[in-house]
């Protein structure tokens, strides 16, 4: 049988970049990354089946655009998805996309707003990247011809995406990086004997960020004002349910 198949499904700004960094160090030339030129497209289960079937030599593939569920790749496949708090995550896509430029609309708002603005100027424009997001993203409720959710309400995403977590065997929390790695290197040494992670091995991080998440959530209430603050935290209350679970599982030793 074929070696068993790594795919991480990269939610931006969820160390995802340190995530590829790990499997690339790894894998090499047997890891790559896969996404659609369109940036909001999607790659579907049968879309990973066919490339891996295509390139023999290939046992990890990394996709911002990956959708569940897992595929069928006729050997043991592990799944990589990392959650993160949903607030802590906005305000680091903020930061993220004032450094990078005006790439995105997304990011000409981060660009040319303050925080509390760009929050607000997403939130009227935008609204799907501050509400819900890793819930949307990791639901398996498509209409695929039009690529695009079923009509099925939040909680019901939620429902999909809370089932599609339960067949990934580690979920990775953000802000317990480490040792959500030590978790999924037990699992990936299975079938990888020699599959190495640094610790503390982190890439595109930061650097001015207040170290600690209590610390960047009081800074970003400060930045934001209450009302702001609190419509947020109602807008991700299916992300924060995601994250709180996944975060539960990875507290389990």
């Amino acid at each position: 049988m074929a070696p068993a198949a790594i795919l991480h499904y990269h939610i931006f700004k969820n160390a995802g970049t340190s995530v590829d960094q790990v499997l690339e160090a790894n894998f090499g030339a047997r890891w790559r990354n896969h996404d659609q030129v369109d940036p909001r497209g999607s790659v579907f289960a049968d879309e990973v089946e066919r490339i891996m079937a295509a390139e023999s030599s290939l046992v990890a593939l990394s996709s911002h655009q990956m959708r569940p569920p897992l595929p069928d790749l006729g050997r043991i496949v592990v799944p990589i998805v990392f959650l993160r708090h949903p607030l802590d995550r906005i305000r680091s896509v903020y930061r993220f996309d004032r450094r990078r430029g005006p790439m995105t609309k997304a990011a000409e708002m981060a660009c040319s707003h303050d925080f509390p603005g760009y929050v607000a100027a997403v939130m009227a424009a935008l609204p799907h990247l501050v509400s819900n997001a890793q819930v949307m993203l990791l639901t398996d409720a498509w209409d695929r011809a039009a690529n695009r959710r079923l009509d099925i309400g939040p909680e019901g995403h939620f429902e999909r995406a809370r089932a599609f977590l339960q067949t990934v065997p580690v979920v990775g929390v953000v802000e317990d990086y480490d040792r959500s790695w030590r978790r999924l290197l037990h699992l990936i040494a299975e079938h990888h004997p020699t599959f190495r992670v640094a610790a503390g091995e982190r890439r595109n991080v930061d650097l001015d960020r207040e170290a600690r998440l209590e610390e960047r959530l009081d800074r970003m209430r400060e930045e934001l004002g209450d009302d702001l603050y609190a419509e947020l935290e109602a807008r991700n209350s299916l992300d924060f349910a995601l994250h709180d679970a996944a975060a539960r599982r990875s507290s389990v030793p």
